[in-house]
């Protein structure tokens, strides 16, 4: 814990200022273009933005309509009134990773701050992807994102998968959409780098077994390791395997089996671990079902201690509740209130590349009493 050690006494040090600034955000409540494809965690009360702060969400960039990439650092106050239209602030900072659509970003407890890394600026398909790295401190007056230049890094990468490992106390990157050196030719990576908040490393050099080139998988904490399940292969295949990361030094991914037969293959879909609960969801994504591509708005449950997955509506404590419609590339997180719901969060996404090539700009959560409730009457997008 000494890497948070300085963010701990700055806390300290604006402790009295606190209560003056609630959310630590200047700006007034709106909602934000529609778009998917953007950076998204959860950040707890009292830490990221110092003492006084509620749980919130916070969100960076992606691809807006008719594919434009969009900038921008936003905040989801989580302890709204679940009788009202939920809101959210735009957060003034100092310093943008500027316009970034397909970046992905996570919150590093150790380090009191998000990461974000890669992305594209531009709207080519396949993307050009940049090899940024940039920090988001919550703790700074305006927050801050400094970018940071280390040496090795990895190669420029959109559409990775992303998860904070918080026994390695370090951020875990996978696979991506892959410019210049160091790509394979198919344009799609498959290294496993870790971050520690000053330098990248490069880990897990197995090639036998190993999950491959892949973009935009799915990666989540389980509460013991980092697991990832699909994504879309060297050839643009839907993939429907799940790994995951041992801890130790060059570790190799170790493939899990068993899984349920109509858990489709899929890819642009989204993972996040409720950390009262355990367990993971699973939400949307372009899915292969029977050979054929359907953007879908199923919703999973992974319960790592026995190693299972179940589908919204398998029982009591997993309801379905108003499903969102169909759609990929949310932006998804683990959603406390401060409840006793448990709550996960999830807004926007899109139908992707068809045509219409449409963006939403809903909020919704889902809890095991009432399943999935939109919080943002009367835009809601149902199926």
């Amino acid at each position: 814990m000494v890497r948070r050690l300085t963010f701990v006494i700055v806390a300290a040090v604006i402790g009295a200022i606190g209560a003056a600034m609630p959310s630590a955000n200047a700006a007034g409540p709106i909602t934000p273009d529609a778009r998917c494809c953007m950076g998204f965690d959860y950040v707890p009360k009292d830490d990221f933005f110092g003492p006084g702060t509620p749980h919130q969400v916070v969100m960076y960039g992606g691809e807006g309509a008719l594919g434009s990439v969009l900038a921008g650092t936003y905040t989801l106050d989580l302890t709204q009134s679940p009788t009202s239209s939920w809101t959210w602030n735009e957060l003034p900072t100092t310093g943008s990773p500027g316009n970034l659509a397909h970046t992905r970003m996570a919150y590093d407890r150790a380090l009191n701050q998000i990461v974000l890394y890669g992305g594209s600026h531009g709207t080519s398909d396949p993307p050009i992807s940049v090899q940024e790295t940039w920090q988001l401190s919550g703790l700074a007056q305006p927050p801050l994102w400094d970018q940071k230049h280390p040496t090795p890094s990895p190669p420029a990468l959109s559409s990775e998968g992303i998860a904070y490992d918080r026994t390695r106390q370090q951020v875990v990157v996978y696979g991506g959409f892959c410019s210049g050196i160091g790509c394979p030719s198919s344009g799609k990576s498959d290294q496993t780098w870790l971050w520690d908040g000053t330098t990248w490393t490069q880990t897990s050099l197995c090639r036998t077994p190993s999950p491959g080139q892949r973009s935009s998988p799915a990666l989540a904490w389980d509460g013991q390791r980092v697991v990832m399940f699909g994504g879309s292969d060297a050839s643009d295949i839907q993939l429907g395997d799940m790994w995951y990361l041992p801890q130790g030094t060059g570790a190799c991914w170790v493939q899990l089996t068993g899984l349920p037969a109509n858990l489709w293959p899929r890819t642009r879909h989204r993972m996040a671990f409720n950390e009262v609960t355990g367990e993971i969801m699973m939400f949307g994504g372009t899915a292969r079902i029977g050979g054929v591509q359907q953007i879908v708005n199923e919703t999973w449950f992974y319960q790592p201690s026995t190693q299972t997955w179940l589908k919204c509506g398998s029982d009591a404590a997993h309801p379905c509740g108003t499903l969102p419609a169909k759609r990929n590339g949310v932006g998804m997180a683990f959603g406390d209130g401060g409840s006793a719901a448990a709550r996960y969060v999830m807004f926007g996404g899109g139908i992707g590349n068809d045509t219409p090539n449409q963006k939403y700009n809903d909020t919704w959560t889902w809890d095991s009493t009432n399943g999935w409730v939109c919080r943002t009457t009367p835009n809601c997008i149902l199926p």
